[in-house]
């Protein structure tokens, strides 16, 4: 989930409704029934049978797929990083969040051009 959380960080969850989680939020879920992830959500998609998540890691620029939202456990609420807790709902941390999930097609254009480049330069 880097930038935004790292491997060994501590992660302070909160309950959360199915019906509550929102583009942007960073859920706990089942990705099956012994594996737990943890990934933001980039997409609610709302049909008659519930809410549907699209997720996607931090690190990465394609989502991971779709699960529906009954298989979240928790939002993620802050985190403990140098000691220190800090809330990922709060105003500088929550707006870096918004721009991250806004820039994806962004980091996919440029994750295209950089394996573009690559197929390129490699020796022929």
């Amino acid at each position: 989930m880097r930038p935004f959380l790292f491997n060994g960080e501590t992660v302070e969850l909160t309950p959360v409704s199915p019906d509550r989680v929102i583009q942007g939020d960073i859920v706990l879920f089942w990705l099956s029934k012994d594996h737990l992830m943890l990934h933001r959500v980039i997409e609610v998609q709302k049909n008659e049978g519930g809410n549907v998540l699209i997720l996607q890691g931090d690190a990465f620029c394609w989502p991971d797929g779709a699960i529906p939202a009954e298989r979240v456990i928790g939002r993620a609420a802050a985190v403990l990083r140098g000691g220190k807790w800090t809330r990922l709902d709060a105003f500088p941390t929550a707006l870096l969040a918004r721009m991250w999930v806004a820039a994806i097609p962004l980091r996919r254009l440029f994750s295209r051009a950089a394996r573009r480049i690559k197929q390129w330069v490699a020796p022929h």
